[in-house]
């Protein structure tokens, strides 16, 4: 059977050395932005990052020795963020740098940026937003349910 986005967050905690609350996270909001992308292209907005085309999520994608990155958001099929999501916990070790590096490394390169609660600091330089921020971005769109993607 095909994992479908709402078994997969069913399923979590199943993965070892998973956080379950983040990954269930990570996994609702790849599903409503799959069902709407609206509210997160305009947090992505406010921080500089103008995504065009079809936008679509996908989660825990596998980067060589990068890691593991929570969100991978792409445009027309091109990755153009990649989006570490903390909820109660802190980074595992040098994750941030890693990705950053991955990114740089690639062409076009996609930004880095860490989706978190308001006290949680990156340990190096990168856009930094918070759930707030992204509450507040779902409540300024217009029904947001009503995407015409149905």
């Amino acid at each position: 059977m095909n994992a479908t986005p709402y078994s997969r967050m069913l399923s979590l905690g199943a993965r070892e050395g998973s956080t379950p609350i983040e990954d269930f996270l990570t996994e609702a909001l790849a599903a409503a932005t799959n069902r709407d992308p609206r509210p997160l292209i305009a947090l992505l907005r406010t921080e500089g990052i103008r995504l065009r085309g079809d936008l679509t999520a996908a989660t825990q994608v596998v980067k060589g020795d990068a890691g593991r990155l929570d969100l991978v958001l792409s445009a027309d099929g091109v990755e153009v963020v990649w989006v570490e999501v903390k909820a109660w916990s802190g980074e595992h070790g040098d994750q941030l740098k890693r990705y950053t590096s991955a990114a740089a490394a690639l062409s076009p390169k996609p930004r880095v940026l860490m989706l978190a609660t308001t006290g949680t600091v990156p340990s190096i330089d990168m856009t930094r937003v918070t759930w707030h921020t992204l509450v507040e971005a779902i409540d300024d769109c217009d029904e947001p349910s009503d995407w015409p993607r149905i």
